[in-house]
């Protein structure tokens, strides 16, 4: 009886465990078949999408050539060539055999149908079958004309119920329609694949078509495009995953005749773990997709863990039947064991306490009385809890009163043994607030549950990142602007409510679609130009251009254009904003009709002020002629006496008077540049001075005046520094850069005779910019002696200087800074001084200068 009792509990606890296994075994095991199904329904899905945005792009190229035809107004064979030849079908549209055109030949035009084929250069064309029919629908072209498209042509579609069928409904509702299962006439043993074919009928105009009878009697014709369908699919999909296999038959119909394609091969008659129907319509076409999953696809995407659950739970209850009878057989046995495991236990939980700890997230178990029996390293920092304040802690007392509020009905779940997960807010010791995400799972013994495990998650960033997104996508959303985002192929991937506001497209509409659809006929090569440079990192300056409404009405519109980066920070699409600024060109063109009437209006009120302004101008005109001719006359015998000066300087030996000739030359050189300046205000003031437009590069200007005045500034120990904005590098610019090296050559004369120590710097800037011209900005800053303020309003006029000591000292007339005024102002610009007495002199200026055309796209 005593054997039999020690018995008892070994063979219950293998009861129980072998129980609890096979509970556990069964759940994975439908937990499996589940997630194995979800694979399976994933890819049959994929098969379908991909199948119909293919056939989806295939329509919208026979709508291209459709587009094509209805923009020439005739079937012209070279324009059709041609137009097949720069679609590239093998790089952007494989899986296509042929693109054909069809013509519809009623019976009583057969005989100038031949003809016309025959003079169009077909010399055998006849067509196929023979017979006499009430109409015919001969193949009149096949592209690209080569391989196994080169058949002869002629054959008479409508003589084939199938492809009678599909073209007849295409006909009758002006839509793009596919055939039946057909044998293709371009196909040859013994690579021999089944095939259809899609049509798009072409009829005479684009208007009057509402009805049925309308188009069959303005049809023309129709073009196709001819599938083999092997090559199609292998086109389509690739690589499919393992262990799946499909097929597709033409209707609903599941037989041989009605089979399409098989993948693989070989797979007729295979039955595998799973096999589904599903039927899609293509183009008014209902195809059936039949597809089955082998043991391969189990293999793949299955979870295995069953059997070692199976194997883990025999063995385990096996182990725990052994210790239970070694524990009732033999006290001392049943002790060492117990030291024994309690060893490894310890370890055990050494080791669970070593990883829990290193774990980044916060790790607790609370028993059913809310009291906490263990917490990890991070769920007490977080608390600011040292090891014996937390064990025994009540959770109430750890979380607060309000939070505990908040988790209390997921607490009353778990310990009712539903596992929980939420998201909470918990609040440090020192009050800042974390975003979490909780999992508490019920700790379940004998059917009861102990108490519960609390793994915290913190998502603050995420949920910072979450509401950066949403307040991203709100101002999106909300914009008046048109914003919109496409791929490097100009494919439209995202749409506002914007653009749908200013475009008039929904985003249903053009998502997906190119963006080309928006652009005039007149700026459709723009698109591809764009985006050529957006690919090779250039940056597009924003610009004005012209787009469509979906109702045909022209927007003017400003654009601006940004790339879009991925992670790696690779180029992966395009950023646009559009804005219409329609209604700002009309106010511009009424406020130029305004001021062309105002100054109409001003210029009748003037007109008895000219008679007096012109008398005035005369006698100024008359005063710088007699200037410029004494100039004229007092440069003949200047140019003479330098000459022989030079002539004399270069025969003499002697010292003494090769530095007396020295200073004769200096002293004339002075006084001839004195009357050139009196010469060139005198021009000025005359009108008689003209200005280029030539484009130019301002660096090679300033290096030019750099190279011209460094020597000078070496000589006194100068720093010439020379600064140009680099958006202004390599511009081209328009307008006379020779003037505009006059005006920099005379005030960076200025700045190094006026200075004795220190530095000059020639800085270039861009200032504002409109669609066709531009501002730059000089500033010539010396370190030099200054100006008084009262002083400086003098500084523009002619024959200026600030005293007699300067004119003494440093030289000149005073005339440089005169002329230079009246050639900026001649520029479209300004000139100026900043300065202090004793700190330096920053004289400024501005010029207007044109610039190239801006290049249009969006």
């Amino acid at each position: 009886m005593a054997h039999l009792r020690a018995l008892w509990l070994p063979l219950g606890i293998l009861l129980l465990t072998l129980g609890l296994t096979w509970q556990a075994w069964n759940h994975e095991r439908a937990n499996s078949q589940l997630q194995l199904k979800t694979h399976f329904n994933h890819a049959q899905q994929e098969t379908i999408s991909r199948i119909e945005q293919r056939m989806g792009a295939y329509e919208q190229l026979l709508r291209g050539v459709q587009a094509h035809y209805v923009a020439a107004g005739k079937i012209d064979r070279t324009a059709f060539r041609n137009y097949v030849a720069t679609l590239q079908l093998d790089a952007n549209f494989s899986g296509i055999q042929a693109i054909g055109q069809i013509d519809w030949v009623p019976a009583a035009q057969k005989e100038d149908h031949l003809a016309k084929m025959r003079r169009l250069g077909v010399a055998d064309y006849r067509i196929s079958p023979e017979g006499v029919r009430d109409a015919y629908a001969p193949i009149v072209q096949r592209e690209p004309y080569i391989g196994r498209n080169r058949i002869a042509y002629g054959f008479d579609s409508w003589s084939e119920p199938a492809r009678h069928l599909a073209m007849e409904r295409a006909r009758d509702t002006g839509m793009a329609t596919i055939s039946g299962k057909v044998r293709l006439r371009v196909e040859t043993e013994p690579d021999e694949q089944p095939g259809f074919i899609m049509y798009l009928p072409i009829y005479a105009g684009d208007t009057g078509l509402a009805t049925q009878e309308q188009r069959r009697a303005k049809l023309i014709g129709w073009v196709y495009a001819a599938f083999r369908m092997s090559d199609l699919m292998a086109s389509l999909y690739g690589q499919l995953p393992p262990g799946i296999g499909f097929a597709i038959h033409d209707g609903i119909e599941l037989s041989p005749q009605t089979l399409m394609y098989r993948y693989p091969t070989q797979a007729e008659g295979t039955s595998g773990i799973f096999n589904a129907n599903e039927y899609m319509v293509i183009a008014g076409r209902t195809w059936a997709l039949s597809m089955v999953a082998s043991e391969g696809f189990a293999k793949r995407f299955g979870s295995n863990e069953a059997p070692l659950i199976l194997w883990s739970g025999v063995g385990l209850g096996l182990l725990l039947t052994l210790v239970a009878w070694l524990l009732t057989t033999s006290r001392a046995r049943a002790l060492k064991l117990a030291r024994t495991m309690t060893h490894e236990l310890q370890a055990r939980e050494r080791f669970l306490l070593d990883v829990t700890d290193n774990i980044p997230g916060l790790v607790a178990y609370w028993n059913a009385e809310l009291h906490c029996e263990f917490a990890n390293a991070r769920h007490r920092e977080f608390f600011g809890k040292a090891p014996e304040e937390v064990r025994g802690l009540h959770l109430q007392a750890l979380l607060g009163e309000e939070s505990f509020r908040h988790v209390e009905p997921h607490i009353r779940a778990v310990l009712q043994g539903e596992m929980q997960r939420f998201e909470d807010t918990l609040y440090m010791p020192d009050g800042s607030a974390c975003s979490t995400y909780t999992h508490y799972l019920p700790d379940v013994q004998d059917q009861r549950v102990k108490g519960f495990y609390a793994l915290v998650s913190d998502i603050t960033p995420l949920k910072l990142l979450e509401r950066h997104l949403r307040h991203f996508e709100s101002i999106i959303q909300s914009s008046e602007d048109a914003i919109i985002s496409k791929s490097l192929d100009g494919i439209v991937t995202s749409w506002n409510p914007g653009a749908a506001a200013l475009f008039g497209f929904t985003a249903e509409e053009m998502i997906g679609q190119p963006l080309q659809r928006i652009f005039p006929p007149d700026h459709q090569d723009a698109e591809a130009a764009i985006l050529r440079r957006i690919q090779l990192g250039e940056q597009i300056d924003h610009f004005e251009t012209v787009r469509l409404r979906k109702d045909g009405v022209r927007l003017d519109v400003s654009v601006t254009i940004s790339p879009i980066f991925d992670a790696n920070g690779e180029i992966v699409g395009v950023s646009t904003i559009a804005r219409d600024i329609t209604a700002q060109k009309q106010a511009e063109a009424e406020l130029a009709d305004h001021r062309e009437r105002l100054e109409m209006l001003v210029e009748q009120r003037t007109a008895a002020l000219s008679i007096a302004k012109e008398a005035a101008e005369a006698a100024n005109r008359a005063k710088s002629i007699f200037l410029a001719t004494m100039s004229h006359e007092l440069r003949t015998p200047m140019n003479a006496i330098l000459g022989l000066t030079r002539i004399v300087r270069r025969a003499t030996t002697d010292p003494k008077q090769t530095d007396q000739l020295d200073k004769v030359l200096v002293a004339s050189n002075q006084l001839l540049e004195i009357i050139n300046d009196i010469l060139e205000l005198a021009n000025i003031e005359a009108s008689e001075i003209r200005f280029a437009n030539a484009g130019f590069r301002l660096a090679d200007t300033l290096e030019r005046v750099s190279s011209r005045f460094e020597a000078d500034a070496r000589k006194k120990d100068l720093l010439f520094e020379l600064s140009l904005d680099p958006a202004l590098a390599n511009r081209q610019l328009y307008g006379d850069p020779a003037r505009l090296e006059q005006i920099l050559s005379k005030l960076t004369s200025n700045a190094i005779k006026f200075t004795a120590a220190g530095s000059v710097q020639l800085r270039a800037a861009l200032g504002e910019e409109s669609a066709t011209s531009l501002v730059l900005h000089f500033e010539i800053a010396d370190t030099g002696i200054g100006i008084p303020a009262e002083e400086q309003g003098r500084l523009f006029s002619a024959f200026e200087q600030l005293d007699g000591s300067m004119t003494r000292k440093f030289g000149g007339t005073g005339l440089g800074l005169a002329i230079s005024k009246k050639l900026v102002q001649a520029m479209g610009g300004s000139i100026g001084v900043d300065s202090q007495l004793g700190m330096g002199s920053t004289f400024w200026f501005t010029v207007r200068l044109d610039k190239p055309a801006a290049q249009d796209g969006c």
